[in-house]
């Protein structure tokens, strides 16, 4: 979109308090939500949605009778079962819970009147993507932008028809059918029927009966093949035909829910929330998502003031991790592990787990009565694979080998990591700060633009005039800074949620002291250049800062129960072995740099290519200075000093600059 384009829209857009984006199953849930709190009378809204063609679907849940969930759906519920079948097909009461079922038509239609009645606008047309404004959201549609202090984003993009061989479905296709004799029972349902064909995946049968003489026959395929609706057919007729005899055929469903990990990016727009599948509502294992939209559309309207999101525990995360990889590497594994889990489990302990409303024991019973084999492979198949395509893993991993190496032979270790940090400063660390231009507003501004580099060159001389005044000040000033932005592109990229500054600037000061503490002699060495005394008592002190640093960083730890901020610590430790050059160039160059390169390339939309050419000018600039820099210390012309005081000058707007984009418009990869 051109600047023009966006001058237009923007001084022609509507303004609303509130955009919905899709109407989907979670924003009917939130819109009734809003309903009972009384949101919907108190501001503007505008529902977003391309297609007013509804494709009705069945959505079950399992509740208390009086679970809110229940009394809140209670007119839109169709039906519900006291018990369950499921392998090997003993009716099994679910007491005190039942099972329920809603038609997505009448959640729609209830939907559909109450913007009726509270006049709120459905606007026919796509969202193309959701930015963040100056004090507001703004949402790019295809027929022009609107703004709005909270967006809900529900859009989903469909995957009918598509296949990919490294991602897992849930396909099925159902017959409502009718029966001449009343031979279905109406109290229990069938889950998990795996008496049909498995066509080279998991496939299995769902029965809901809603009569003595109607039901829901439905044949459900876990692949990374969708359904072969022919197939699925042929196994309900007969599945039907060999237990209740000749049946017609009243109404048919059809539907695709990818089975995966979230993989929309979660917004860190102020005031977008992200919701439904998009937002993660969706358990990747078995498709279930009602609840988790509800709960989450209540827990919006209690909090509005505040962006909710859906919370994924993460032990549970790895649960379905580890079963999505069996189904798709060992598909046909997947019918002996469900029934050995009905076999050992009851019902009500299987939905439990479903919740994820069990405790870690009761976990650990229910997976020393399945077939560990498998699961033990995924395991390991899932630390590989962290290992060869997780940057933290890779950099820990990389950084022992080279502590491991130097330890043997430091004088070569030294000179070829040295090489390879100062070849990966110039691919990734100084490219990924010579397009700061990009950063600026919501689409950037020109390499030459005159006010971006007044404001820039301003920031070089004021961090110049703090080293001219005093060198202690210049160094507490460019450390501050640098352990503020180290904090903050760190939390950025593990997308730790933080109400304050207080943690980001914590972490990124505890990695300095750390990195800088721990080589204690070549620091003193650096500040001495630099002309910063530096008290001969200090070094009796070394171990008890090093000892309260590690506890401030394992208390980070263990508030944000980050993985990666976990591994990120293991490796800046390593490093502590290493020679101060080496160890900063590690976590700059291999951490940071490297994050937010990821940053810029997902906010930009350009490929690495493009970013490091666009980057390559200033990069060669920089490089001939460097060169120039380092022939002057090795004559003896200039000092050390005057290359790091350049660096810091030169690296103060960065961080400025960065400091702003990530407050306003960041999206996490």
């Amino acid at each position: 979109m051109s600047d023009t384009s966006t001058i237009e829209s923007l001084t022609s857009m509507q303004s609303y308090d509130i955009v919905i984006c899709g109407l989907g199953v979670s924003s009917c849930l939130l819109l009734r939500a809003m309903a009972r709190s009384g949101i919907l009378d108190q501001y503007s809204i505008l529902v977003i949605e391309p297609s007013r063609t509804h494709i009705g679907k069945t959505l079950c849940f399992w509740a208390d009778p009086d679970d809110q969930i229940v009394v809140c759906n209670r007119d839109v519920i169709v039906r519900s079962w006291d018990c369950v079948q499921v392998p090997p097909f003993v009716s099994e009461s679910i007491n005190p819970h039942q099972y329920y079922q809603i038609e997505s038509q009448g959640l729609y239609d209830a939907a559909f009147n109450l913007c009726a009645e509270n006049s709120i606008e459905i606007r026919t047309t796509f969202v193309d993507q959701v930015l963040q404004g100056s004090d507001s959201v703004l949402v790019q549609t295809r027929n022009g932008m609107v703004s709005a202090r909270k967006v809900f984003d529900g859009r989903y993009k469909s995957v009918q028809g598509t296949s990919d061989r490294q991602t897992l479905y849930q396909s099925f296709f159902g017959l409502f059918i009718q029966i001449s004799e009343p031979r279905f029972h109406e109290d229990s349902l069938t889950l998990m029927d795996f008496e049909i064909p498995q066509d080279g995946a998991t496939q299995f049968m769902y029965v809901l009966p809603e009569g003595k003489h109607h039901a829901l026959v439905e044949c459900t395929r876990f692949g990374t093949d969708l359904i072969d609706i022919d197939k699925a057919v042929q196994h309900i007729r007969k599945y039907v035909e060999h237990r209740w005899g000749t049946f017609t055929v009243v109404n048919q469903e059809e539907g695709v829910i990818p089975m995966a990990l979230p993989s929309y990016p979660m917004s860190n727009i102020q005031g977008h929330v992200q919701i439904g599948t998009r937002g993660g509502a969706v358990k990747p294992s078995t498709g279930y998502a009602f609840q988790t939209m509800f709960e989450h559309a209540e827990r919006i309207t209690q909090n509005f003031h505040i962006d909710v999101r859906i919370h994924q525990t993460k032990r549970f995360v790895f649960y379905d991790t580890l079963l999505l990889d069996i189904l798709i590497h060992k598909s046909h594994l997947g019918m002996m592990i469900f029934l050995e889990l009905f076999r050992t489990q009851k019902i009500s302990m299987v939905f439990k787990f479903l919740q994820q409303k069990t405790s870690i024991w009761e976990e650990m019973l229910i997976f020393y009565r399945l077939p560990w084999g498998p699961f033990l492979i995924s395991a390991f198949r899932e630390c590989v694979g962290r290992l060869f395509y997780d940057n933290n893993v890779r950099l820990l991993f990389g950084t022992a080998v080279l502590t491991g190496l130097y330890a043997i032979f430091p004088t070569y270790t030294y000179l070829i990591g040295g090489l390879l940090l100062a070849i990966s400063m110039f691919a990734v660390g100084v490219p990924h700060g010579a397009l700061d231009y990009h950063t600026v507003g919501n689409t950037g501004v020109s390499r030459w633009d005159v006010r971006f580099h007044m404001k820039y060159w301003s920031l070089i001389v004021l961090m110049g005039m703090l080293w001219f005044l005093s060198p202690s000040v210049g160094l507490c000033s460019f450390v501050a800074t640098s352990a503020w932005h180290f904090g903050q592109t760190d939390f950025q990229h593990w997308n730790i949620q933080s109400n304050g500054p207080y943690g980001k600037l914590l972490w990124g000061v505890s990695v300095l002291i750390l990195i800088i503490v721990s080589h204690y002699e070549e620091s003193v060495h650096v500040l001495e250049l630099l002309n910063i005394p530096v008290a001969s008592e200090f070094a009796s002190f070394v171990p008890l800062v090093l000892c309260m640093v590690a506890l401030v960083q394992m208390g980070l730890v263990f508030v944000t129960r980050s993985l990666a901020m976990c591994i990120s610590l293991c490796t800046i430790t390593v490093t502590t072995l290493l020679p101060l050059p080496l160890a900063f160039g590690i976590y700059f160059v291999g951490q940071h740099s490297v994050q937010a390169w990821s940053h810029l390339r997902n906010s930009v939309n350009i490929s690495d290519r493009e970013m490091w050419l666009d980057a390559l000018p200033l990069t060669l600039g920089a490089l001939f200075l460097t060169l120039v820099f380092m022939f002057d210390i090795w004559t003896k012309e200039i000092q050390l000093e005057w290359f790091i005081i350049m660096g810091s000058c030169i690296t103060f707007p960065h961080i400025v600059y960065m400091d702003s984009f990530y407050r306003r418009k960041y999206i996490q990869s």
